[in-house]
This record gives structure tokens, sequence and C-alpha cells, in this order.
């Protein structure tokens, strides 16, 4: 009696297992010729005798173009390659619908997919519902204005620049609304006192106010003097002798200051022996 070969059990739970236990070599072969036949066509079995072959009835008119190379024409119907690879090389749709790559935006730009939303779209139903309420009710965000005065004043501006060529103005001619001292002018209007600050800052318009230091000494402690020039590496003979006449002196300052306390003190008293000093205490 033959005993039956037990059939092996391996576990399929995850991908990586399946594809390990799985042969799929079929699949792929079947899948590669459908490829093939995406690139080449019909096989030539299936097709009928009109597709592959024609006749030729009417006399073609010889042209310059017909004398090139038969690579030069080859070439001419081939797309450029800067678009060639932008164009899929399969006719299986995308399953992702939303993947936003670069070749699938320039592909499906016209069509309206795939494509980076704009903030106006990103916003939910019920911020729009909540800024329109606002709006009819006449309630608008202080940066809202701001923009809007901004946006105003610069259309004004590009509208009122000299094109290039045209010398209508003198420039060196104050007029009103120009930028002199502290003044702005009709710049005030649509500037925001932050903005005026930045501009003005480090260019001198501002009235500059003397530090206190300046009358008044900030520290106690005396400044850092200017040694004397006899401490230099090579001082000059006038200069060293003067730098050790000045040390000399501090120095019998010194000695007459010790020899004047010796004197008031050490001296004004008797010297006692110790015997003295016992046959007085007794």
């Amino acid at each position: 009696m033959v005993s039956a070969v037990k059939k092996r059990r391996v576990s399929k739970k995850n991908k990586k297992a399946w594809r390990k236990h799985t042969d799929v070599a079929d699949v792929d072969e079947f899948l590669d010729e459908k490829r093939l036949e995406e690139r080449l066509g019909t096989p030539f079995t299936e097709r009928h005798n009109n597709e592959l072959f024609s006749i030729d009835k009417e006399l073609k008119k010889t042209t310059k173009a017909q004398f090139q190379t038969k690579r030069q024409r080859r070439q001419q119907l081939k797309p450029l390659k800067c678009f060639e690879i932008l164009t899929p090389q399969s006719k299986v749709q995308d399953p992702v619908i939303k993947r936003t790559t670069v070749s699938k935006v320039l592909l499906l730009a016209c069509v309206g997919r795939n494509r980076v939303k704009t903030p106006e779209e990103r916003k939910s139903a019920l911020v729009k519902r909540i800024e329109a309420k606002r709006k009819l009710l006449g309630i608008v965000k202080a940066k809202d204005i701001v923009a809007q005065r901004n946006r105003t004043a610069q259309q004004t501006w590009r509208e009122s620049r000299p094109k290039r060529g045209e010398f209508n103005s003198d420039l060196w001619e104050v007029e009103d609304g120009k930028l002199e001292g502290n003044n702005f002018g009709e710049l005030e209007d649509w500037m925001l006192p932050s903005t005026i600050a930045h501009n003005v800052k480090n260019t001198g318009r501002f009235k500059k106010k003397a530090p206190n230091s300046v009358v008044k000494k900030p520290f106690i402690i005396a400044a850092v003097e200017i040694p004397h020039p006899g401490m230099s590496y090579n001082p000059s003979f006038v200069a060293h002798q003067d730098l050790l006449q000045k040390v000399a002196d501090t120095e019998l300052k010194v000695l007459k200051e010790e020899k004047h306390l010796e004197r008031v003190t050490t001296r004004m008293f008797s010297k006692v022996t110790p015997n003295k000093k016992e046959v007085s205490h007794s």
C-alpha cells in the first residue's frame, strides 16, 4: 500500500508569506504577454487580412519629404522625448485617483482631476457658512481690511509709476508725499506704525538723544588709566628714568610712614624685662 504524501501546510496570513509560498509564474507570464500586445498590437494570428494588407490604387505624387531616409521619417513620427516620458506605459488606469504626481498633473490638468485644491476649496462647509453669515452682518476681519487697503495703495502706485524711458519729473525736487525727515505724507494713510518704524530704522530720521552716561558717570569705579610710557617693551631712556624715579619716591614714602608709626608707638614706651614685670605685679 502506497502511503499518501502529506500536504505541506504553510502560513499565508500576510502578503510576504503569500508571495513566498504561492506560485504566480503563470500569471506573470500571462500579464507579460498582455503588455507586449499593448505595445505591439493584436497578434498577427488574430488580425484580419484588411489589417495586414492594403491595395494601392492611386498614384501618389512624390514630394521632397518622401526623399528623406527611413530613419528621418521614423523620427518625425515619434513624439519628443520630453513628452514621451510623461505618457503612461500601460493602459491600466491608476487605482489611486487622488495621486498627484508630476506626470498625472501635466496629463490630467485639462480634465480637472488630480490637481492641488485652492485654499478656498479646502475650507470646510461650516467655515464657509460662518464667513458668509459674518459678511451679511458686515463683520470683516482686520487683516482683510489691511490687505484691501494695501492692495489699493499698491494698485495706485503701480498705475502712477512712470514707464521705462519716460522722464517727466525732477528727481531732486521735494514734493508732498515724499519721505522727508519723519514725515511720510500720504504714505501714512496706508502704512502701519510698525511698518513706518521698520522703514525709518537706521536711516538717521529719528531725533538722536544723548545717553545719560555723557553727563553722569555710570560707574563709581575709576576709568582705566593709561600706563606710563616707561612700562613699554622698548621705552625711551627719559621715560624709563622717570618711571624709576616715581617708583623710588613711592617706596620712600612707604618707608617714611613706617618710621613714623614706629616712632609714635613703639619708641614711646620703655622696655620692661620679665623680672621687673613680676616685681611690679607682686
